[in-house]
């Protein structure tokens, strides 16, 4: 149906689903993928044409390079990661025992200056991701020894906390929180390896299934989300996340507990956890409180169990927002996802608004007999109105992309999500004014506020796709009750197996 509403264009608008939904083409990427070496027939980066070189008769065959632990290797250009500050390698790979100290990549100089993960760290026989800068060299160490098969490895570093994490088959092994040198402290590196190292060390044998960087630091879920997705699946590459606010740890990685208010006046990361590691600052208007629900009645992946409550009634009650910070300016192309639950229809005037960029965007849903969700694209009175009623005590995955090119003679495109499905598309000119602020659970002014609950916000440069938001809304069954007696004790991991 296409029809014309306040300047936009609705192309599609369609009755929520309610189904589960599949990650068609594998995870999506909630980071900045820089580099992808997926090894299909050579080793040619499909993200950044930074392509490698198979060296001393290295090949690839079944979708993977193929390393026989005496003298090949793959080489990757010089200076791969020579601007990275903050960054994530994540690797899936067959290992075959070939001595100690043999390396999965290798960047560096020299035997004084290099970073590398080695599945059997000489002495421990464990994985170690270390890096050196001509003085101590600085780890990050696992425990117990690596099996012969099939795995996934991911390291993961944030230069404002100085915490290196490494994670073996999607679980965190090994951690330091005072490793305080970063890629780019090395300079332009010179020999930059995959399956040899930069000292006379055995080569790597067995073969490197994908091979991928990020210059960001993905959390421990986007990391399990990879493991649990495998290599060779879809990643969205143009996609960086600028914040990402889950509402269970203060910035210095404590959790929160219940009725914990967040902070007064102005506050800074120390009071809320930023996981993009961008480390937002804002003010908070009232008392906003961090509030625990059990996650299982969300229904869907993701949730922790913990969230932000937002309002205007009841004691404790507030709203929180980022001011002054460039990065989440209303940049040509953005995505926001939340996922939210509206306690009450009450507050202190006006619509219920969840998200607002001022003079820019907002949602709510309206403070009348519908309870319908809005949208506002460009400021002025320009009101979608979705045709979808938002009940009171009901979590909600809410996400919206817009492609707003405007200065080309494309038509900008708003796509609006509801727990994972499109909901509606709309095309027509919105006209932007670029704002540096961004509320969470209040209009811009402070003066329409929600009595909601926020257990994510994300936001992000770039037009995310379907499967960005499938992936945040996939359904999740219940518990059935144990039987008398019993109790839980753990989860099952299912993990792909090798080729």
């Amino acid at each position: 149906m296409n029809r014309r509403k306040n300047g936009w264009n609705i192309v599609k608008q369609c009755a929520l689903l309610m189904l589960p939904v599949s990650l068609a083409a594998g995870e999506a990427a909630h980071a900045a993928l820089v580099n992808r070496y997926s090894f299909t027939t050579d080793a040619s980066d499909s993200v950044s044409a930074a392509n490698g070189t198979l060296q001393s008769g290295a090949s690839v065959s079944g979708g993977a390079v193929q390393l026989n632990g005496t003298n090949q290797y793959v080489s990757l250009p010089a200076g791969i990661m020579s601007g990275d500050t903050s960054f994530t390698i994540e690797g899936w790979f067959t290992y075959t025992a070939n001595g100690n100290w043999t390396r999965l990549f290798d960047f560096g100089n020299d035997t004084a200056h290099y970073l590398f993960l080695s599945p059997n760290a000489g002495g421990s026989n464990a994985p170690r991701y270390a890096i050196k800068n001509g003085g101590t060299e600085l780890q990050a160490n696992a425990t117990g020894g690596m099996a012969n098969g099939y795995h996934f490895a991911a390291v993961t570093y944030d230069s404002a906390t100085t915490t290196a994490n490494l994670y073996i088959d999607g679980v965190l092994a090994g951690t330091n929180t005072g490793l305080n040198i970063n890629p780019s402290n090395l300079g332009s590196t010179a020999n930059n390896y995959l399956g040899k190292s930069q000292f006379a060390d055995p080569y790597f044998k067995g073969s490197i299934d994908e091979f991928r960087i990020y210059n960001t630091t993905r959390g421990a879920d986007q990391i399990a989300a990879d493991f649990a997705a495998g290599a060779d699946t879809s990643v969205q590459a143009n996609l960086a996340v600028l914040g990402d606010w889950k509402f269970a740890q203060n910035g210095n990685n404590v959790a929160v507990s219940n009725g914990q208010v967040i902070g007064t006046g102005n506050f800074t990361a120390a009071n809320l956890l930023d996981s993009s590691n961008n480390h937002h600052t804002g003010n908070v208007v009232g008392t906003p409180h961090y509030q625990t629900f059990d996650p299982f009645t969300v229904g869907r992946a993701g949730s922790d169990g913990y969230a932000v409550h937002t309002g205007a009634t009841g004691a404790g009650q507030g709203n929180l927002y980022f001011n002054a910070n460039a990065d989440l300016q209303a940049i040509s192309n953005f995505s926001v996802w939340t996922r939210f639950n509206l306690q009450s229809y009450s507050n202190s005037g006006g619509n219920f608004v969840l998200l607002d960029q001022p003079n820019t965007w907002f949602v709510f849903v309206a403070n009348n007999a519908s309870h319908h969700l809005m949208v506002n694209f460009g400021g002025a009175d320009t009101n979608i109105d979705l045709g979808l009623t938002i009940n009171t005590n009901t979590w909600y995955d809410l996400g919206f992309s817009f492609d707003g090119i405007g200065s080309d003679a494309n038509p900008d495109t708003l796509t609006i999500y509801l727990n994972g499905q499109v909901i509606s598309t709309l095309t027509g000119a919105a006209s932007m004014t670029v704002h540096d602020w961004f509320h969470i659970g209040s209009s811009g002014n402070n003066t329409q506020t929600a009595d909601a609950l926020f257990d994510r916000v994300i936001f992000w440069s770039g037009v995310a796709d379907n499967a960005t938001f499938q992936s945040l809304s996939i359904l999740v069954p219940a518990p059935a009750a144990l039987p008398a007696g019993l109790a839980l004790m753990g989860m099952l991991t299912l993990r792909r197996r090798g080729r």
